[in-house]
């Protein structure tokens, strides 16, 4: 436990130097808005990486090919949908 306390501490000296060395630049002002909107977003991202993985998981490629190539007049549809949701991972929706 000991060392856990010893990580954040030196962490926490890391980032206050870092933060001191930055305050009022430019840098500093994109960094706190990088970090709020991660703060507000971070449950999108991992929301869609856990819908992308079972996706992947449960519909196998050839399961859904077999199912697009039989619905022909859904299959656009159905192709829109997959390439909605397997994006979700890498990039966050933002409601």
């Amino acid at each position: 436990m000991e060392l856990w306390y010893e990580i954040l501490h030196r962490a926490w000296l890391v980032y206050d130097s870092i933060r001191q060395a930055l305050y009022g630049t430019h840098t500093y002002r994109v960094i706190s808005i990088l970090w709020a909107l991660f703060s507000q977003l971070w449950y999108y991202a991992v929301l869609g990486a856990l819908v992308a993985a079972m996706a992947s998981r449960f519909l196998p490629r050839e399961r859904l090919r077999d199912f697009l190539r039989a619905r022909r007049g859904w299959s656009l549809i159905g192709a829109a949908l997959v390439g909605l949701v397997s994006p979700l991972s890498t990039y966050a929706a933002i409601p």
